[in-house]
């Protein structure tokens, strides 16, 4: 999905760890500010605080250096 340029800025984001991962946007929400709605609220146009753009960043930046060493581990 292609976000709008007038969503928040951290919504291609969202949607591009979404789209790697395969996790739902609910789970995504729920795990990473525990808020089932979050990413289909920031497809509506929601935009976030920067403390909150800062909490979604850095549980994407987490889960990609967890998957990262579970490959390196796995290999």
């Amino acid at each position: 999905m292609k976000p709008d340029p007038d969503t928040d800025p951290v919504l291609a984001e969202v949607e591009t760890f979404i789209s790697a991962t395969g996790i739902t946007p609910t789970a995504f929400g729920v795990k990473a500010l525990n808020d089932p709605t979050l990413v289909h609220e920031m497809r509506k146009g929601r935009e976030c605080k920067r403390a909150t753009r800062a909490k979604i960043r850095e549980f994407i930046q987490h889960s990609n250096k967890a998957a990262a060493a579970k490959q390196r581990a796995e290999a």
